[in-house]
């Protein structure tokens, strides 16, 4: 007779107990668990290779055009004076009454004077 028969023999069947599927459960997400581990795994270090690709590619891409490239601290401003024109076209798109702009300078007023009044303290 074989373990898995004695012990099923012992406890009074497969399922009477429960413990054999509780095994099973755990075996089944233990496996679970180590298969997705693996994949984790490879795919971080395809991950790795990827960006190293990437980096060798921007390396040779910097060696051969670099005097042409912009400097990032060039793009940021560029991006920034960009961002600039297309807030001042929406502002000037928007109409604001007279009576709402004298609200919004009162509100204004307001809050400088609060600002003074913290920084006097």
């Amino acid at each position: 007779m074989s373990k898995a028969s004695s012990k099923r023999s012992e406890t009074g069947g497969a399922n009477s107990a429960g413990g054999t599927v509780a095994d099973q459960v755990a075996e089944f997400i233990g496996r679970s668990l180590g298969e997705l581990l693996n994949r984790r795994d490879t795919l971080s270090k395809q991950m790795a290779e990827v960006e190293q690709q990437i980096a060798d590619v921007r390396h040779r891409v910097v060696r051969q055009f670099g005097e042409y490239l912009p400097t990032p601290s060039e793009r940021r401003r560029a991006k920034k004076a960009v961002a600039r024109k297309v807030k001042a076209v929406r502002n000037a798109a928007r109409e604001i009454s007279e009576e709402t702009r004298k609200k919004m300078a009162e509100a204004a007023k307001k809050r400088w004077a609060r600002e003074r009044a913290r920084k006097g303290r």
